[in-house]
C-alpha cells in the first residue's frame, strides 16, 4: 500500500471479505481510482493491520513521532508545538518513568530527554532505555539548561544528539534533521 499525500490504497478480497481504503476524495477499486466525498474508511484486512499499528504512529501520513520527556511545562510546550509545527507527530511523558513506559509500550522514532526529571533523570532513562531491547536502537537527544557542561559526558553515555536549553529553533530542527528522514517520509 502506498501513501502520499492524497490517500492510496488497494482494495481485495481477503478470505472472502472486501478490504481496502477509501477517503480523502478518492478510492481504488480494480486498478481504477474514482472520487468520492467524506472521511477516511478502512475495511476488512486493511483495517485489521491498522488497528495492530502502534497508536504513537500516525498510519496515515506516517509521521515520524518524537517522544518528550520534560518535567516542565513550559518546556514541554515549546518543544511540542516547534515540533509539531514541523509535521512530526509528538507525545509528552513528565518524568523519566512514564517516558520509559511509554517507549516500551509504543516506541517513537525519537526521544529528547531533559537530563534533570524527578523520578528517572534523564542519564537512568537512557540507560534503561538501552538495556531494552525494543528501546535500545531509539535515538535520544539530551535536552538540557546545564550548557555544554554535560554534552561531552552525554554523547559518551550513548545520547545521540545534545540540546542545550535555552536553543533556538533552527538548532532543534537541525537536530532533529540529522536523527529522523524528513516528516511524511517514513513508510514510503
Amino acid at each position: 500500500m502506498v501513501w502520499s499525500s492524497h490517500l492510496r490504497g488497494q482494495r481485495s478480497q481477503v478470505g472472502g471479505q472486501r478490504s481496502g481504503v477509501e477517503g480523502r476524495g478518492h478510492r481504488r477499486e480494480n486498478e481504477q481510482w474514482s472520487t468520492m466525498p467524506g472521511r477516511i474508511k478502512l475495511t476488512g484486512a486493511v483495517r485489521q493491520v491498522y488497528k495492530n499499528l502502534s497508536p504513537m504512529m500516525d498510519p496515515l501520513n506516517r509521521r515520524p513521532t518524537i517522544l518528550i520527556a520534560e518535567d516542565y511545562e513550559d518546556n514541554r510546550e515549546l518543544l511540542r508545538l516547534l515540533l509539531a509545527s514541523a509535521n512530526y507527530c509528538v507525545h509528552e511523558a513528565t518524568n523519566g518513568r512514564d517516558c520509559l513506559a511509554m517507549a516500551r509500550e509504543n516506541p517513537p522514532d525519537l526521544i529528547m530527554v531533559d537530563l534533570s526529571m524527578p523520578i528517572l533523570d534523564g542519564w537512568s532513562l537512557l540507560e534503561a532505555l538501552k538495556k531494552d531491547s525494543k528501546t535500545a536502537c531509539i535515538p535520544c537527544v539530551a535536552v538540557t539548561a546545564h550548557g555544554d557542561t554535560d554534552r561531552q559526558r552525554a554523547l559518551e553515555a550513548g545520547f545521540n544528539g545534545y540540546l542545550s536549553k535555552p536553543f533556538r529553533s533552527f538548532e532543534l530542527f537541525e537536530l532533529v534533521a540529522r536523527l529522523l528522514p524528513p516528516a511524511g517520509v517514513l513508510g514510503a
